[in-house]
């Protein structure tokens, strides 16, 4: 009744082993904290894009001088790209030597 060919669609019948559902998890794991970390890198690079400090880089001066304006404003877009370099590092895998 329903004849459907699997090889175009790409799906096959999976037949799992008893160790592989450690293998998945670990996998599944992996995907997520990637996909988090890129979600972060590009809301980060959006931020300096567009001028937004997130709360994290939030850093508060009690005087208001035009001099510490300008440091206060350096200082949260260092904090920015500080976090950006930390999450490549983060995601890049380590070197097997």
């Amino acid at each position: 009744m329903n004849n459907i060919n699997y090889r175009y669609i790409g799906m096959t019948s999976i037949k799992f082993i008893v160790s592989q559902p450690e293998c998945i998890s670990q996998y599944k794991n992996l995907r997520i904290n990637v996909l988090k970390c890129c979600a972060n890198i590009y809301f980060n690079r959006q931020c300096l894009k567009q001028g937004i400090v997130p709360k994290y880089a939030n850093v508060k001066i009690p005087q208001t001088s035009p001099a510490l304006k300008v440091t206060q404003r350096k200082i949260q877009t260092t904090c920015i790209k500080d976090e950006i370099k930390y999450l490549y590092k983060k995601k890049k895998p380590p070197d097997n030597k």
